[in-house]
């Protein structure tokens, strides 16, 4: 700019030596952040999040042979012994892939199997393209000591390799060194050393460190590259290491590829944080490793760029934004700014995704939102005033939440600084309030919905997600609230309509009802009003009343079985005594006891059954390997006395194991209780059949009898607590209808499922099947 253009009035001279000195200054920032490569983590969270934004496909020629959980489970605590891994090594290497690199520190002999050393290194002499890891106890400054292969693994003739990676100042794993080591010795990156002749033919990426050969007690690290992650831990195919010990079929999926064995365990390995996985998950440093050969093969390396580069990619839009400061109307710098802020964001994603190229944009952001303010503060000082005082107006309005005591303010302060004050007071306010009544809807124990006057959900708390499977709260929002009921009881909407008109007339409304899931609610709804009393909403209450119902229920049965079932016997035994009391002659003692005793025992079992539903229904059930067949032996063996006594045979049909997880006691009693129903209801001289089989993934027991049957009206409520049936010219049996409620019970709560085929007069099957044990799903 020359003096002309200043006297001419192109630019006031205040003004210009205002910009002159924010532009030296903003430049000056630009260049010193540009050189210092960039805002450190603010940059690394933005090559993160567009690293994780990438698509990349999962590479389909590297294989991971993972040491995992169920391998450490099944073969035993790791480190294990040299020759299952030389068992291992000969397995992958028999399939003839192209390099077998194996990410485990073997530094020191086996003295748990000395044989064990000599059995792996004749496997790794006659394995082709093996890679074995060294490992620098400390890098930097005086020469480390080495973790090198014993020398049995040396002289196999094997390539080393070193297994470093480079965490950045944030813990997380991005690049590696491709090569590393001191000036007599230098070793490739595992991933280099594994990619072989392919990689090597190619000049080697990356980012130069080591200028020289340097001292000869100084590590050297050369060629630093970003590896481009082709996805979170589990991208990488993994045969599990167990399944190639033990099994041949998994070989074919390692023909041909670049294997790399290694530890994925819990707890087993180095594990690291990484662009696509962030601190809250690991990726173990095999999958670090396959993900830097998969990026090495498909030059999906990244490079940063060097600070000089780095230092123009940010002073360009800085200057371009100060140019625009003086050059533009005032309504279009606003957008300017915006302009270069989307397009220095775009051209940093785009040199990374299609040049491989890293320029941390966070720099020359932060200079643009900096520098607009700096420029137009001055413009919007009225705006900056009129809004102060409107702050401390609101400020000076009584609070409508509660509010944590602050520290006073000091006394002096300045225009700006009152209403920045107040600005922040009025803000932070305003968020409290926001969250205040976030807070309130969440810690309410019912579900709850806030709606508009279109009855469009506004605001919807946790448990009103949970109630409509929405997930989140805030996938509710904008929904209809006539459909989302329609949906959670299509059968009660004459019910919602009455609550509506109730809601129009300003009254408050209270349904319930049985969702399509059989839960009953309670909804209760409120019109919200203004201060002119006009609906502006609705705040709508649903209650979830399932267990306060069936704690109902349950209460009634009990209820009428104390005052039925268990008060009956008493009243007969009070009944006996009073007879023997007025006739001793005619109801003698002995006849009077025994049939006290009968009314007695008959309390007890009918407690006893009771007490065992009630027991099954609440306690939680203690699972142990158990053979079904054993159990329904048991079962026949404890009603065989009760069907002779009858003349009716029991038989048990089954072969074989079927194995279960189960509470044996519950199983037994349960099939006893099936056995026992099947002599009761049928005729002397007849055969019950006790069956056990295994049905793919499943054990069935079958209970068949040649008894009365039951009719198909009555198989229905067959399961019900006091439910009882007999068959036209079927003689009476004690009971009270809680033996089969048992069965069902104790078969539910072991993740199985009851069946039942009767007709009248061809007998009854009843019949169970449960999880076999140890079964896939």
């Amino acid at each position: 700019m020359t003096s002309a253009q200043v006297k001419r009035g192109w630019l006031p001279r205040r003004a210009f030596v205002e910009w002159s000195l924010l532009s030296v200054l903003l430049s000056a920032l630009a260049i010193a952040l540009g050189t210092a490569v960039g805002l450190g983590r603010v940059d690394l969270v933005l090559y993160d999040t567009l690293q994780s934004l990438r698509s990349r496909p999962a590479p389909d020629d590297i294989v991971i042979v993972a040491i995992d959980d169920e391998s450490v489970a099944a073969i035993g605590r790791w480190p294990w012994r040299r020759a299952v891994l030389a068992t291992l090594v000969d397995r992958i290497a028999a399939t003839h892939p192209r390099a077998i690199g194996v990410d485990v520190i073997l530094s020191e002999r086996d003295d748990r199997d000395p044989k064990g050393d000599a059995t792996l290194a004749a496997v790794l002499k006659t394995s082709p393209g093996v890679v074995l890891p060294v490992a620098a106890q400390a890098r930097g400054g005086p020469v480390p000591q080495m973790l090198l292969p014993v020398q049995a693994f040396l002289d196999a003739g094997v390539r080393l390799a070193h297994v470093h990676v480079e965490p950045d100042s944030d813990g997380a794993v991005r690049s590696i060194f491709l090569r590393e080591g001191v000036a007599a010795k230098q070793w490739p990156a595992f991933s280099l050393a594994l990619g072989g002749a392919v990689l090597e033919q190619q000049a080697l990426p990356g980012e130069r460190l080591a200028s020289g050969p340097g001292q000869a007690d100084t590590w050297l690290r050369d060629y630093r590259v970003h590896i481009g992650f082709a996805g979170p831990p589990g991208t990488i195919k993994r045969v599990p290491a167990l399944a190639l010990l033990t099994s041949t079929k998994e070989g074919t999926a390692l023909a041909g590829k670049y294997v790399l064995v290694g530890a994925t365990a819990t707890g087993l390995g180095d594990a690291y944080p990484t662009p696509v996985t962030g601190h809250s998950e690991l990726m173990p440093g095999v999958e670090v490793q396959a993900q830097a050969l998969n990026a090495l093969l498909r030059g999906r390396t990244t490079v940063f760029a060097s600070p000089a580069a780095n230092a123009l990619f940010t002073f360009v839009p800085v200057a371009t934004a100060l140019v625009g400061f003086v050059t533009l109307a005032p309504q279009l710098v606003l957008f300017l700014v915006a302009a270069l802020l989307a397009a220095t964001l775009a051209a940093s994603a785009t040199l990374l995704a299609y040049a491989q190229v890293w320029f941390p944009p966070a720099a020359a952001v932060l200079i643009l939102v900096v520098a607009y303010p700096l420029w137009s503060w001055r413009r919007l000082e009225a705006v900056v005033h009129f809004l102060g005082d409107q702050f401390e107006q609101l400020e000076r309005e009584p609070a409508i939440v509660p509010e944590a005591s602050t520290p006073q303010a000091a006394q002096f302060s300045d225009v700006l600084g009152r209403q920045i004050a107040a600005v922040r007071n009025a803000a932070g306010r305003l968020r409290e309030a926001r969250r205040f009544i976030a807070d309130s809807l969440d810690s309410l124990p019912v579900a709850t919905l806030v709606t508009d006057t279109d009855e469009r959900v506004l605001i919807a708390n946790r448990l009103a997600a949970g109630l409509f499977a929405a997930g989140a709260r805030e996938a509710l929002h904008g929904q209809d609230l006539v459909s989302m009921f329609q949906q959670l009881a299509p059968e009660e909407m004459s019910l919602w309509e009455d609550a509506r008109r109730a809601l129009r007339e300003k009254n408050h409304a209270e349904i319930e009802f049985k969702d399509g899931r059989g839960r009953s609610l309670q909804l209760h709804g409120a019109p919200t009003l203004n201060s002119e009393n006009q609906t502006v909403g609705l705040i709508v209450t649903l209650v979830d009343l399932t267990a306060i119902r069936e704690a109902q229920r349950r209460r009634d049965e009990a209820l009428a079985f104390l005052s039925h079932d268990i008060r009956s016997p008493q009243a007969s035994i009070l009944a006996v005594v009073e007879l023997h009391g007025l006739d001793p002659q005619n109801h003698p003692a002995a006849t009077a006891l025994e049939k006290i005793e009968d009314y007695a025992r008959s309390t007890i079992a009918l407690a006893d059954q009771f007490v065992q539903l009630s027991r099954v229904e609440t306690q939680t059930v203690q699972l142990a390997d158990c053979d079904m067949g054993e159990i329904a032996r048991d079962a026949v063996e404890s009603v065989k006395a009760q069907a002779e006594a009858k003349s009716i045979r029991v038989d048990f049909s089954g072969s074989g194991a079927a194995p279960v997880r189960a509470e044996r006691g519950l199983l037994v009693r349960a099939i006893v209780n099936l056995c026992n129903n099947a002599v009761k209801y049928s005729p002397r001289d007849t055969t019950i059949l006790v069956s056990v089989a295994v049905e793919k993934n499943e054990v069935r027991c079958t209970v068949r009898d040649q008894g009365y049957g039951i009719s198909e009206k009555d198989q229905k409520r067959l399961f019900e607590r006091f439910a009882r049936f007999s068959t036209k010219g079927q003689p009476q049996e004690k009971g009270i209808g809680l033996g089969l409620a048992f069965v069902k019970t104790v078969v539910e709560r072991h993740d199985g499922r009851m069946s039942v085929s009767s007709k009248p007069g061809a007998g009854s099957e009843f019949g169970f099947v449960l999880p076999l044990a140890g079964a896939a799903g």
